[in-house]
C-alpha cells in the first residue's frame, strides 16, 4: 500500500537533521466502531488507530485527532460540532422555567418519568414495574405476569392459566384436565374415556366392555362367558358345548357322543351296535356269528361231531373219520404247503421241487437214475420278453438292458442313473447322481462334491463339507489356515517403512526458527522410535545415517554420527537457519549390516 503524501512529509521531518520534529501534531480522520470499541482511521492509512475523546463521536463522523507523545486523542468532532458550555447552562435553565410553569399534560412522551405523586385519569402503560399498587375499584388488564396474588373475591369470566394453583374449595360446572392426582373425590357420575385406576371399590358395576388382566370374584354371575383358556377346581354345568376338550381326569356317568377317539379306554361293559376294531385282544370270546378271513388260534375245542361235519360239507376228507387226537380219511383236491411233510409213501404223477435259484424242476426217473428238467411253472421262457411291467421275486438273466426303471430307490433313464429326485448333477436333493456325459454329483446343496458342465460350457469340479482331510491326516482347513499364519509372518518380516516428519514444517532462510526432523520406522505393525527398539528388532548392527544435498547439487554428503544436530541415536536432527543457504535437502538411512538392508527416508 503507498504512503500518504502527509505520512511522507511526517517522516521526511523527522529525518531531517536540521530542523527538531515537533513535540504534537493534529491529524484528520473517521471514526471506526470495532468490536465495541471507538477507532479512528487517518486519512491516507488503513489501519485503525486507537484513540481516546474529549468529544461526543460516533462511527462514520468526521474528526480531529492530536498526537503526542506517542497517544492519539480526538479534540474535535467535525460532523457535529459540539455546544459551548454556556450555551449548555442557558439551554437547561429554559427547560427549568418551563417546567415550573406546566402542570397539566394531554400526552407524556419520555423515556423515563420521575414524580413523587401522579395522577391520571386514564393511563396507558406498556410495562409497569411497581413495589405496591393498590386498585380500589376495578383493575382492567389484557395481560398480567404476577408472582404472588392473593383476593378476597375473584371473577374471571374469559380463561385462566396459572402454572400451578393451590385451592382448597374448588366449585366447577366442568373440569377439564390431562392428569390430575387426587387423593380422594366424591363423584355422583364420573364418565371418562380413558382412565387407569389402580384400586377400585364399588358396590355396583356396571361395564359394557371389560378388558382386565386378573380378574377375581367371589360370586360371579355371567351369561355369556367366552375364554381361551378355563381353568377351574369344580364346575357344576348343566349344559355345554365342546369343540375340543382335554382333560387330565374326568368323571362322566352318560357320555353320548357323535364321534370318539380314545387312544387307551378301560371300561367295566363295552356295548357297541357296530364296531370296527382293527386288533382284538381278549380272554374270550363270544359270538353268535362270525365271519373270519384269517385266524391264528393256539387252541380250539370243537366237537368230533362238529370236525366230522365240517369235513363231510367241504369235500376235502373222503370217508372222514375223528377220533380223539386223529382225523383219518383220504384228501381230496387239496393242496398242501408246509415246510416238512413226513409220510411212509407219498404217490403223485408229477413231483416238482424248487430249486436254490428259485427255479422249478420236474423229476423223472427210470428206476435206476433221477432226472431233472426245468418246468414252466411259475417261471417265464423266451429269447426277448416284453413287459411294461414285471413282478418277481428274483429274475435270472444274462443281459438286461432298460431305458426306464426304478431299481432300490435308483431310477434309470437314457442319459442318467440317479437317486430319488436328483435328476441333475447340480440338483440340490440329497442323493446319488451318474450321468452318461461324464457329469457326477454326490451329496446335497450344502455338502457335496460335482463334477459338472456350467451354463458357459466350462466343466468344475466344486466340493463343499464341514472338513476335507486327505491321506496325509491333516485338514485341509487347517493346512490352509496355517499358510496363512505364514504368509502373514513372511510379510511382516519383509514390510519396513521409514519415515521422517518436521515439527515447524519448511525452514526459511530469513526466518530464526528451527526444526526437528524426526523418524519413525514401521516394521509390519511395530512403530519404532528409539535406538534400543531399533538394537532389539534389527539387531546391534543396524543404525540411521543422516546425508544432506545443498543448493542445487546432484550429491548426498554424508553426515558424521557424532554431528552435534544429531540427537537420540539419529531419530532426532535439529535444522536451523544457518545450516541452509539457498536450499538444502536432508535424508535418512537405515543401515543394517548383517542382514544388508537399506531402507530410506526423505
Amino acid at each position: 500500500m503507498a504512503l500518504s503524501n502527509d505520512l511522507i512529509a511526517e517522516f521526511v521531518k523527522l529525518t531531517n537533521g536540521e530542523k527538531q520534529p515537533p513535540s504534537e501534531t493534529t491529524m484528520y480522520g473517521t471514526a471506526v466502531e470495532y468490536n465495541g470499541q471507538i477507532y479512528v482511521r487517518l486519512d491516507g492509512s488503513d489501519r485503525m488507530t486507537p484513540v481516546t475523546s474529549t468529544v461526543s463521536i460516533k462511527p462514520g463522523e468526521r474528526v480531529m485527532v492530536l498526537m503526542k507523545k506517542h497517544t492519539a486523542t480526538v479534540t474535535g468532532n467535525i460532523s457535529s460540532p459540539s455546544a459551548s458550555d454556556s450555551d449548555v447552562k442557558e439551554v437547561d435553565k429554559k427547560v427549568q422555567n418551563v417546567s415550573d410553569q406546566i402542570s397539566e399534560f394531554e400526552i407524556i412522551i419520555a423515556d423515563k418519568v420521575s414524580t413523587d405523586q401522579l395522577e391520571a385519569a386514564i393511563g396507558r402503560i406498556t410495562k409497569l414495574e411497581t413495589d405496591n399498587v393498590t386498585v380500589n375499584e376495578k383493575l382492567t388488564a389484557n395481560e398480567a405476569d404476577i408472582s404472588n396474588l392473593k383476593t378476597k373475591d375473584a371473577e374471571i369470566t374469559g380463561r385462566l392459566t396459572v402454572n400451578e394453583a393451590c385451592i382448597d374449595d374448588l366449585n366447577a360446572k366442568k373440569l377439564d384436565v390431562e392428569v390430575a392426582d387426587i387423593k380422594y373425590a366424591a363423584i355422583e357420575n364420573l364418565e371418562a374415556t380413558d382412565a387407569t385406576i389402580r384400586n377400585l371399590k364399588s358396590d355396583y358395576a356396571d361395564f359394557k366392555d371389560t378388558t382386565t388382566e386378573k380378574l377375581t370374584a367371589h360370586d360371579a354371575t355371567i351369561n355369556k362367558l367366552d375364554v381361551d383358556k378355563l381353568n377351574v377346581t369344580d364346575a357344576d354345568i348343566k349344559y355345554a358345548t365342546i369343540k375340543n376338550l382335554e382333560a387330565t381326569d374326568a368323571d362322566l356317568k352318560n357320555l353320548m357322543s357323535d364321534h370318539a377317539d380314545f387312544k387307551e379306554a378301560t371300561a367295566g361293559k363295552f356295548t357297541a351296535q357296530d364296531a370296527s376294531i382293527k386288533k382284538l385282544d381278549t380272554e374270550k370270546l363270544s359270538v353268535d356269528a362270525a365271519n373270519i378271513k384269517y385266524a391264528n388260534i393256539d387252541f380250539t375245542n370243537i366237537g368230533k361231531a362238529a370236525m366230522e361235519y365240517f369235513y363231510a360239507q367241504s369235500g376235502l376228507i373222503k370217508d372222514v373219520t375223528v377220533g380223539d387226537q386223529t382225523i383219518t380219511g383220504e384228501l381230496v383236491g387239496v393242496t398242501i404247503k408246509g415246510d416238512l411233510i413226513e409220510g411212509n409213501t407219498i404217490v403223485a404223477d408229477k413231483l416238482v421241487i424248487k430249486g436254490d435259484d428259485g427255479l422249478y424242476y420236474k423229476l423223472n426217473t427210470d428206476g435206476a437214475t433221477v432226472e431233472k428238467e426245468q418246468t414252466d411253472y411259475n417261471s417265464l421262457n423266451g429269447q426277448v420278453i416284453q413287459a411294461k411291467s414285471v413282478t418277481a421275486e428274483k429274475i435270472s438273466v444274462n443281459d438286461l438292458v432298460a431305458f426306464d426303471a426304478t431299481i432300490a430307490g435308483f431310477s434309470i433313464t437314457d442319459s442318467a442313473l440317479y437317486s430319488g429326485a436328483k435328476a441333475s448333477a447340480t440338483n440340490g436333493t440329497r442323493g446319488i447322481y451318474l450321468g452318461k456325459d461324464g457329469q457326477v454329483s454326490f451329496g446335497d446343496g450344502q455338502n457335496y462334491i460335482m463334477y459338472f458342465k456350467d451354463t458357459d460350457g466350462s466343466w468344475k469340479l466344486a466340493i463343499s463339507a464341514n472338513s476335507i482331510t486327505f491321506s496325509s491326516g491333516r485338514n485341509i482347513e487347517d493346512v490352509i489356515s496355517s499358510m496363512q499364519d505364514r504368509m502373514d509372518e513372511i510379510a511382516d518380516e519383509v514390510t519396513t517403512s521409514l519415515y521422517v516428519t518436521s515439527s515447524k514444517g519448511n525452514v526459511f532462510k530469513n526466518t530464526n526458527v528451527s526444526t526437528i526432523l524426526s523418524v519413525t520406522i514401521i516394521r509390519g505393525t511395530q512403530r519404532i522410535t528409539d535406538s534400543e527398539t531399533l538394537a532389539l528388532v534389527f539387531g546391534e548392527g543396524a543404525f540411521l545415517q543422516w546425508r544432506y544435498q545443498l543448493n542445487d547439487s546432484d550429491d548426498y554428503l554424508t553426515l558424521a554420527p557424532e554431528d552435534q544436530r544429531i540427537a537420540e541415536g539419529g531419530f532426532k536432527f535439529k535444522i536451523s537457519p544457518n545450516d541452509i543457504d539457498t536450499k538444502g535437502v536432508y535424508a535418512c538411512d537405515l543401515i543394517v549390516e548383517e542382514k544388508e538392508k537399506n531402507q530410506n527416508g526423505n
